[in-house]
């Protein structure tokens, strides 16, 4: 580079052909000198639209410096192919702060566009006068086969075990998505509230590894715990596409990957029929359900953060009856008629799932087993501060398997074709599968 002191005449058609050259090599350097900064941290990945069919995406990422440093260097997303070649493409980043939990960084997002359907492309963020990131591949799911990645109930402690085993997952280049319903970090578990934003930063710096796009993009829904400061931390801090224009569209959203439609709801909200989240959960079934959809995605899979139907002991009569009974009686109707497959929530910091399960009966059948109910797993046993529950209500006759007298942690893996969805659920102290079910079905006609 030229010294931006240099003034003479003779500088000045030196630094025109530098200029000029630069230009014609496509180098676009989106970056200001601005005082030096800490590098980008925390990469996570989001759909940027309902369908990752689209191939467009929102990286989003944070300085660990104030906004008035972090948008005098411009910060930026750059993109190139999977293989490394050409020019990169670049995007200027928005970035913006919040403060309420004593968070005194920068979280930035750019977007990614044109990731091939199967394939990936190359990314990294940050500027040079704050860094760059390293260049971190993005994966995007095929269109009717897909591996995904599922939880609930992360924290940052207590969960080593599992943040390894998704590490090392999603290294393997085998996934296309992340699912999490909902308890992310369990930051508001640690005083005082209004400094407690090193738990999300730490959480989301250890979960990099599995979210960063190499595993897929992060399709997530709220808990309760993130209902600290009126939710504000999460709304920050992730990106999911809004599900609507309505109040509350932050908190729901229809995402089709691959062969599966998943529809992610609150239940730290109204879901009562009239309610803005039950007419989105109508109308996003209704579409999922619907005979041109179904023939191209075949698979409907719901995701919440409270269970609708559970066997824990230690909170049985109000989680799983009082509770879960009410959330049945708001939207299993609609489950029933649109015939989901799968239900995926946490809250309960164990392992379980049912056998087909409608209207009060059940079913042990798992060929076409959408035709008799629906599968509902509580899959909250990553580990936090709070620790595993292992005590279960004795021989519910619709339970199908569970984590019973155990508190080691776990996540699940999915693999999911347009006829089959083969659920491995992992022990994160071994590594090896715990447990596991497969849903088949027929063709769509």
């Amino acid at each position: 580079q030229l010294d931006a002191s240099a003034s003479s005449a003779g500088a000045q058609p030196m630094r025109s052909i530098a200029v000029a050259t630069a230009a014609l090599a496509g180098v676009v350097n989106m970056c200001l000198a601005a005082p030096a900064a800490p590098a980008p941290e925390q990469l996570h990945v989001y759909p940027a639209t309902n369908n990752t069919a689209d191939g467009m995406y929102t990286v989003l990422w944070v300085h660990q410096a104030p906004l008035a440093v972090v948008k005098a260097a411009a910060p930026a997303l750059q993109q190139r192919t999977s293989a490394g070649l050409g020019a990169p493409a670049t995007a200027a980043a928005s970035c913006w702060t919040y403060d309420v939990d004593g968070f005194a960084g920068t979280i930035c997002k750019a977007p990614v566009t044109g990731v091939p359907t199967g394939g990936s492309l190359q990314y990294r963020v940050g500027c040079d006068s704050l860094s760059w990131s390293t260049w971190r591949v993005l994966r995007s799911p095929a269109a009717t086969a897909v591996r995904m990645l599922a939880y609930a109930d992360g924290g940052i402690a207590w969960s080593n075990g599992t943040m390894a085993g998704l590490a090392a997952d999603a290294a393997t280049g085998q996934y296309g998505a992340v699912l999490n319903h909902g308890d992310i970090s369990y930051a508001n578990d640690y005083k005082p509230a209004s400094n407690n934003s090193w738990v999300w930063d730490q959480y989301l710096n250890e979960a990099e590894a599995h979210l960063d796009g190499r595993a897929g993009p992060h399709v997530c829904i709220v808990g309760n715990h993130e209902a600290q400061h009126n939710f504000m931390p999460y709304l920050n801090r992730t990106a999911m596409p809004r599900g609507s224009t309505r109040p509350l569209g932050r908190f729901y959203s229809y995402t089709a990957v691959g062969p599966v439609s998943v529809i992610s709801f609150s239940t730290e909200h109204d879901v009562s029929p009239g309610s803005e989240i039950f007419d989105f959960v109508a109308s996003s079934l209704q579409h999922a359900a619907s005979s041109s959809v179904r023939r191209e995605r075949p698979w409907i899979v719901v995701q919440t953060h409270h269970p609708f139907l559970c066997t824990d002991l230690l909170t049985f009569s109000t989680r799983c009856v009082e509770q879960a009974e009410r959330f049945r009686a708001d939207l299993e109707g609609l489950f029933m008629v649109a015939k989901v497959d799968l239900f995926f929530s946490g809250h309960n910091h164990m392992l379980e799932a049912s056998w087909p399960y409608a209207n009060g009966t059940h079913s042990e059948d798992l060929h076409n087993a959408y035709e008799r109910g629906t599968v509902y797993v509580v899959n909250g046993n990553f580990g936090d501060i709070e620790g595993i529950e292992p005590f279960f209500v004795e021989n519910p006759g619709f339970r199908m398997l569970d984590s019973s007298m155990s508190v080691d942690t776990g996540y699940a893996r999915l693999d999911v074709t347009m006829t089959s969805l083969a659920v491995d659920f992992v022990n994160s102290r071994t590594g090896s599968v715990w447990h596991n079910f497969t849903l088949t079905k027929d063709a769509q006609a």
